[in-house]
């Protein structure tokens, strides 16, 4: 197998670190590499074999794990690969939706809500943050456009005549 490899690639395989010594990296960088040469298959069993006596168990998943996370940094020349994504696995990022006052006011019925209970059907039905709750309930306060009943401790919205 070696043997068709370039003698670089040869080097970087017979320098494996030792446990603690960056054995990770070390399967990540060695699988980059070998993507222009070898299937994937074959790179999982030749860093196997050159992991089986670093200093510590190295299990097949965390090779193929390395396998498939190199996949992307290829380095065949002129060629990018990528794998495909299901969107489900896809982190949204940046801002949270923002939240409209009115649809957090909505939720408490005119008796009121407890504030946990209302914190909770405000994750539930419009998906925001405990901290966003939060922040909103207390612009709706600062505007007078709830109260929270000295009586019962719940929040109510203020009907406006």
């Amino acid at each position: 197998m070696t043997a068709q490899l370039l003698d670089w690639l040869v080097s970087l395989l017979a320098s494996r670190p030792t446990a603690g010594q960056g054995v990770n990296l070390w399967l990540y960088r060695a699988a980059r590499h070998l993507h222009a040469h070898i299937t994937a298959p074959e790179i999982v069993a030749v860093l196997l074999k050159c992991v089986a006596n670093c200093g510590r168990i190295v299990t097949r998943a965390e090779v193929e794990r390395a396998v498939a996370n190199s996949l992307a940094h290829a380095t065949e020349p002129g060629v990018i690969c990528w794998r495909e994504v299901d969107p489900a696995d896809v982190v949204p990022e940046g801002r949270p939706k923002s939240i409209n006052s009115d649809e957090l006011l909505a939720l408490p019925p005119p008796e009121g809500l407890k504030p946990i209970r209302w914190q909770k059907l405000a994750k539930a039905e419009c998906g925001i943050s405990e901290a966003t709750f939060h922040r909103e309930r207390r612009a709706l306060v600062k505007a007078k456009r709830i109260l929270k009943s000295k009586v019962t401790g719940k929040w109510q919205p203020i009907q406006k005549a």
